[in-house]
């Protein structure tokens, strides 16, 4: 989903491996 491309842009780790 787009929360794990979120997470990367916020510098965190990705909900979804």
């Amino acid at each position: 989903t787009d929360r794990s491309v979120d997470a990367l842009l916020r510098g965190g780790r990705p909900l979804v491996e």
